[in-house]
C-alpha cells in the first residue's frame, strides 16, 4: 500500500488519522454487514457490528497438518 508506505517513510504512524472506522465499515460491507455507530457526550461511542451467518452447509473444513514443512 502506496500511501502507508509513505507514512511509515516519514516516520509518522499512521493511527489517529481516522481510517480505521471507515475501514472497518468496508470491512463489515464487503462481508455482507454493516457497521453502525451510536455516540453520546460524555457518554462514550458503541459499535454495533452486523455480520450475517453461514449456511450450515457452506462451512470449510480446513485440513489439521502437523509437522515439518518439506524441503
Amino acid at each position: 500500500d502506496t500511501r502507508s508506505d509513505a507514512w511509515e517513510h516519514q516516520g509518522t504512524p499512521l493511527a489517529g488519522y481516522g481510517v480505521g472506522l471507515p475501514l472497518s465499515r468496508l470491512y463489515a460491507q464487503y462481508l455482507g454487514g454493516s457497521l453502525h455507530l451510536m455516540s453520546m457526550p460524555g457518554e462514550g461511542t458503541t459499535a454495533f457490528l452486523h455480520l450475517k451467518r453461514l449456511r450450515q452447509d457452506a462451512r470449510e473444513q480446513l485440513p489439521f497438518w502437523q509437522g515439518e514443512a518439506q524441503k
